[in-house]
């Protein structure tokens, strides 16, 4: 999920201090379900990859995501080919942290899903 510096280093100086605690939610924000984060980036749960399923159709209650924040670039971390994805980062320039798909989550997507 990229961030701009300004917001990147806000959270890694907060990760320096404290174990952080990101608390997260869904909502419905212009007729598209999103999971929201406390500092202020969504992640739509209708938004289609290229085989037209969307994150929302693939996910189920419990499952647990991993959640990369940076300021860089995804070229810059990520190396693509048809099989594999590549991670080539230094873990200075990343923030993980993983959350788990709730009820209240799954109930959002499934409620804009069956209007």
């Amino acid at each position: 999920m990229p961030l701009s510096k300004e917001e990147f280093v806000a959270v890694q100086v907060q990760f320096k201090s404290q174990i952080p605690k990101f608390s997260s939610s869904a909502m419905i924000r212009k007729g598209n379900p999103y999971i929201v984060f406390e500092y202020g980036r969504t992640i739509c749960l209708s938004e289609a990859f290229g085989s037209g399923e969307t994150l929302g159709d693939k996910l189920v209650v419990g499952d647990v995501l991993t959640v990369v924040l940076t300021d860089k670039s995804q070229d810059q971390l990520f190396v693509f080919s048809v099989s594999n994805l590549t991670v080539d980062f230094s873990l200075d320039d990343v923030i993980v942290y993983l959350f788990t798909y709730t009820n209240e989550m799954w109930q959002i997507y499934g409620f804009l899903q069956a209007l």
